[in-house]
């Protein structure tokens, strides 16, 4: 099955197709994924390097994240899974996760009805709010935004500590936008070329990590479907870049 069509060029999606994501059809497969990791979130070996980064940083003090393009909230029920794990105990007061989360209005009414863990101190914004975090956290999203050099440079100008771009398609040649199938739409979406992105950071940021990330596709974590696109654009798997203030 063709899940990306063919290479095409332009600086910014809006160019290619102004088709976007039905919001009720991604408000239902949200809460879908809530309820499932509501009912039993387990840590895989896939999952982000974002809970390791965590667990540095949180034993030495108060820890802000923003999770842009949140979703089904995978980062709160990754690091809440992991607290539970790790048994951690703190007063209140002095130690706490700051958590704000973006996405669409249809969703943060969803994240409103949720009781969350006491661990955490959540905010729901539906655009980025100008603050300095301990990591800013970007997952399967970039590659949607329309103009994401303009999102990149807002990280930027922030100084948070860190900036985790995780299950973003990123390649070795060049940046270009494909169309993907997803329900029945086509979306406009990008590949980007991993030496252009890390040079839109170089100057404030340094980038200290970079490796695979296997996604899921058709219901299952594999490689990306690809065969169709000549070789020099195939992409095998999504990657995770890790950015350190300098």
């Amino acid at each position: 099955m063709k899940i990306f069509n063919k290479v095409l060029k332009g600086q910014n999606l809006e160019e290619i197709n102004i088709q976007n994501l039905n919001n009720k059809i991604w408000k239902e497969i949200v809460l879908k994924k809530i309820r499932k990791n509501q009912k039993n979130f387990k840590l895989v070996i896939s999952s982000s390097i974002l809970p390791l980064l965590f667990s540095l940083e949180f034993l030495k003090k108060k820890f802000k994240i923003l999770d842009y393009g949140s979703g089904s909230m995978d980062v709160y029920f990754e690091l809440n899974a992991l607290l539970k794990n790790l048994n951690i105990k703190y007063k209140k007061k002095s130690k706490q996760i700051y958590l704000d989360m973006v996405e669409l209005p249809v969703i943060l009414d969803i994240y409103k009805k949720i009781k969350f863990s006491s661990y955490f101190k959540c905010n729901f914004f539906d655009n980025f709010k100008m603050k300095k975090y301990d990591v800013i956290y970007i997952s399967n999203t970039l590659h949607y935004i329309n103009k994401p050099e303009k999102l990149i440079k807002l990280f930027i100008k922030s100084k948070s500590k860190y900036i985790i771009i995780n299950s973003t398609r990123i390649n070795k040649t060049k940046k270009f936008i494909t169309l993907q199938k997803f329900y029945k739409y086509k979306i406009p979406t990008w590949f980007f070329d991993e030496k252009y992105l890390a040079s839109l950071f170089k100057k404030k940021y340094d980038l200290i990590f970079s490796s695979d990330y296997l996604d899921t596709y058709l219901g299952k974590r594999q490689e990306i479907p690809m065969k169709n696109f000549k070789k020099k654009y195939r992409l095998k798997t999504t990657k995770t870049l890790i950015f350190k203030k300098k």
